[in-house]
């Protein structure tokens, strides 16, 4: 969850990615273009790229703790949706957030899914990467939103 900076208020995950999900749903125009892979996909990936927080979480954002955020990691890695185009935005964004390196592990774990999924249903990876850097400022928006504050207080 997200501890408003303003405000004694917190915003749940869900509705954070449920923001980030709104701003993908109205990408895609003359200027910005919507990367080559199916719009609902799209749009659904954009719209759970956190979904092992489950609806309401009460860890605050940054006081999670590493074992925490590892039990999330694997979560991520238990569950799966039948689109693989919609999973493959959710574990791109997950595998960008574990390139640490004391996350290691878990980027090869979800490196190896990525690359299964790739293998199994012929898709284009390079299309998905270029969506992943939609989804990551989708994301971006929606994280100082859900702060209340501007990316220039962070």
């Amino acid at each position: 969850m997200f501890i408003s900076k303003e405000r004694k208020i917190v915003v749940p995950q869900s509705e954070h990615q449920r923001l980030a999900g709104i701003l993908a749903m109205h990408w895609g125009n003359k200027e910005f273009t919507l990367p080559p892979i199916n719009r609902d996909s799209f749009d659904l990936g954009v719209a759970t790229h956190d979904r092992a927080f489950g609806d309401l979480d009460t860890a605050a954002l940054g006081q999670i703790s590493e074992a925490e955020r590892v039990a999330q990691v694997n979560e991520w890695l238990s569950t799966s949706y039948k689109d693989p185009e919609a999973e493959l935005i959710v574990l791109l964004h997950v595998r960008r957030l574990m390139n640490t390196p004391e996350r290691q592990t878990l980027y090869q774990k979800l490196d190896a899914r990525i690359q299964e999924i790739v293998s199994t249903s012929d898709l284009d990876l390079t299309a998905y990467e270029q969506a992943d850097t939609v989804t990551d400022f989708c994301d971006l928006i929606a994280f100082d939103f859900s702060f209340e504050s501007d990316a220039s207080s962070n």
